[in-house]
C-alpha cells in the first residue's frame, strides 16, 4: 500500500506456521503497509487455519537476546508485543524494550481463534507489560481476563492505572454495530456495522496497522481510525488458504486497486482519458473520509502516449477523488471505487451509462469542498445509481467526469466503454 516514509518495525510474538497470525501475520500486514518488519519469537506454535496443536515457549534469555540484537542494529520506529506465554518471558520483553524511545503497542492475545491458550496468566501480562505500552489493544474477553471486569471503561481504567498510556478495547458489540473504544488522553470511538462470520488474523492486522500509524506520526485517535479501516478492509477481503477459517488479508484491497490501475495503464488508449490535472483511481468501502480511501499517492500521469503510476497506493493517497467517492457512497453505499477522467458526458450517455450532472455555479457559499457538494447533489438527484458524475467546468476550472463503480474492475470497464464511444466519434 505504500508508506510516506519507510519505517522499520519490530514484532515480538509467537510463530504461527500457517501464516495467519503471529509474527508471520505481522510481516505480511506491515509489508502491505510499506514497512519493514523485524521479528523476535517468544513461542513456537503448531496450528493451522482450523486447529491448534500446542505451543512451546522460547527461553527468556533467547527472547531478550533477539530483541536486543535487533535494537542494537536496526533503527526501529515502533515495537509490537503480541503473544508471550509466561511471566519470565514477559519480564524479558519488558527489560529489552524499556527505554527504546519508540511507540510500543501491546496486543494481549490470550487465546487463538482456533482454541489454544496463548498466555498462561493474562493478569501478569497486564501487570508486567502495561508500563512499557503506549497503547494496549485487548478485545473485551482479553480485557476481562487481564483486569477482572467486563466493563470496557473500567477495564481500560485499570490498565491505565497499571501504566499503559492508552487502551483500545476492540470489537465491542452494541446492537448491529461493533466499536473500538479508545481511552487515555480523552475518550473516542470508531464504529461500523458488524461483519458476519469467523476468521483468523484480524486482531493482529489491527494492532500491526495501529503501530504503523503511530510510527508514521498519527496521534492515538487518528491511528485508531486508520487501524480500524485496515482491519475492516482485511476482513472484507479475507481469503481461505486452507480447509479451516478464512484469513484476514491486509494487502488484498490495495492489490485489487493496483491490478485495475495497471491494466488501464497498459492499454494504448488510457492516455487519451487523462485530464490536465491527471487522474487518480480510488477504492474504499463505505468510507467516512479521504483517510479511509485507498488512492495512488502520485496519481496516474500522462507521459506522451504512455501512462505512469507515479506513486504508491496508500490510504489517504487521494484528496479530490477520494472526497468524490465519500460523497457518492453516502448516497449509494454500493459505490466503492472512482476515477476522474476527461469530460465525456455524451460518450458515456451513448454507451448506456447513467450520467449525473452538477453546476458549480449553483454551489452554495461557504461550501467546504466543491467536489463533495457537487457529487452528493448530483447523486441525490439521480433516480438510479450513477455510473459517472460530470460538471462542465467554470472559470479557471477544467470540465471533469468522475467514473463511479462497485469495484475498481467495474470502473475500469466503464472507462473502456467511454473510450470506445469517444473513439468512434459518437461523443466528446
Amino acid at each position: 500500500m505504500g508508506a510516506r516514509i519507510p519505517v522499520n518495525l519490530l514484532s515480538i510474538g509467537g510463530s504461527d506456521p500457517s501464516g495467519a497470525s503471529g509474527i508471520q501475520g505481522d510481516v505480511r500486514t506491515l509489508g502491505a503497509l510499506g514497512a519493514s518488519c523485524a521479528t523476535a519469537v517468544t513461542a513456537v506454535t503448531a496450528q493451522n487455519t482450523g486447529s491448534f496443536g500446542g505451543s512451546e515457549p522460547v527461553s527468556p534469555g533467547m527472547i531478550g537476546g533477539q530483541i536486543r540484537s535487533v535494537l542494537a542494529d536496526v533503527r526501529v520506529s515502533g515495537i509490537k508485543i503480541g503473544m508471550v506465554w509466561d511471566e519470565d518471558g514477559m519480564e524479558a520483553v519488558r527489560r529489552a524494550v524499556s527505554g527504546a524511545g519508540v511507540p510500543v503497542v501491546a496486543d494481549p492475545v490470550a487465546r487463538s481463534t482456533t482454541g489454544g491458550r496463548l498466555t498462561r496468566d493474562p493478569a501478569a501480562y497486564a501487570r508486567i507489560l502495561a508500563p512499557v505500552s503506549d497503547i494496549m489493544t485487548p478485545n473485551l474477553e482479553e480485557a476481562r481476563a487481564m483486569t477482572g471486569t467486563g466493563d470496557p471503561a473500567r477495564a481500560a481504567g485499570r490498565l491505565l492505572r497499571m501504566g499503559a498510556r492508552g487502551v483500545i478495547v476492540t470489537g465491542v458489540r452494541r446492537g448491529g454495530s461493533v466499536r473500538d473504544l479508545v481511552f487515555g488522553g480523552g475518550r473516542s470511538e470508531v464504529a461500523g456495522g458488524a461483519l458476519r462470520g469467523a476468521f483468523r488474523g484480524a486482531g493482529g492486522v489491527h494492532s500491526a496497522a495501529l503501530l504503523h500509524a503511530l510510527a508514521s506520526g498519527d496521534g492515538p485517535a487518528a491511528a485508531a481510525r486508520r487501524a480500524w479501516r485496515v482491519a475492516r478492509d482485511a476482513i472484507v477481503h479475507r481469503h481461505r488458504p486452507g480447509a479451516g477459517l478464512p484469513v484476514a488479508d491486509a494487502g488484498a484491497a490495495a492489490r485489487t486497486l493496483g491490478e485495475a490501475a495497471r491494466s488501464l495503464a497498459a492499454t494504448d488508449w488510457m492516455h487519451s482519458l487523462i485530464p490536465e490535472c491527471q487522474t487518480n483511481f480510488v477504492y474504499g468501502i463505505r468510507p467516512k473520509g479521504p483517510s479511509d480511501v485507498l488512492g495512488i499517492e502520485g496519481r496516474m500521469v500522462r507521459a506522451g502516449r504512455s501512462v505512469i503510476m507515479a506513486g504508491a497506493i496508500r490510504y489517504g493517497g487521494s484528496a479530490h477523488v477520494a472526497r468524490a467517492l465519500v460523497a457518492a457512497s453516502s448516497v449509494y453505499p454500493s459505490i466503492r471505487s472512482a476515477m476522474n477522467v476527461r469530460y465525456g458526458a455524451a460518450a458515456a450517455g451513448r454507451a448506456g451509462l447513467v450520467v449525473a450532472h452538477y453546476d458549480r455555479g449553483e454551489e452554495p457559499p461557504g461550501t467546504g469542498s466543491s467536489v463533495s457538494w457537487g457529487v452528493e447533489a448530483a447523486a441525490s438527484r439521480s433516480p438510479r445509481r450513477p455510473d459517472a458524475v460530470c460538471h462542465a467546468g467554470a472559470h479557471g476550472k477544467e470540465p471533469m467526469m468522475i467514473i463511479l463503480g462497485t469495484s475498481p474492475a467495474d470502473v475500469a470497464a466503464k472507462a473502456a466503454l467511454i473510450h470506445k464511444y469517444r473513439a468512434a466519434g459518437r461523443g466528446p
